[in-house]
């Protein structure tokens, strides 16, 4: 009996989680929505790139289409004036502690202590324009 206890508790248990998993992507995905035009206005572009990435983030999230990959978040800041996006995703990329683009999707170079010190801050202070992460 009291194994029984414990397998239909343990049952509730998982069902529980996965519906307060559920809720909070949901909750995530409807930010992002608002979120995206933030990122938008900001560069006063499409933004077709980072519309690109989410695309595959949410594939990613649902179904794990890419591994993993497109696991993370997307942090809006500023670099020397002008707005950046912080990837914290693999992105396939071999370990890449994250990923900086300025709105045309260039590449931000920065120096290895530049870089660990800026993404500290920018998770700290960054806007969220993105997140699969419960």
């Amino acid at each position: 009996m009291k194994q029984i206890i414990i397998f239909i508790s343990y049952l509730l248990l998982l069902t529980s989680c996965n519906k307060n998993s559920k809720m909070s992507l949901e909750k995530s995905e409807a930010l992002s929505l608002k979120n995206i035009t933030l990122a938008k206005e900001a560069c006063d572009s499409d933004m077709t790139w980072l519309s690109d990435i989410i695309t595959k983030a949410t594939e990613d999230r649902v179904s794990s289409k890419y591994l993993g990959a497109y696991r993370g978040t997307i942090f809006l800041t500023t670099y020397k004036n002008s707005p950046i996006f912080i990837i914290d995703m693999m992105l396939n990329s071999g370990g890449v502690m994250f990923h900086a683009f300025d709105c045309k999707h260039q590449v931000i170079p920065f120096t290895s202590d530049e870089a660990v010190s800026f993404y500290a801050e920018t998770k700290v202070d960054g806007k969220i324009i993105y997140t699969n992460i419960p």
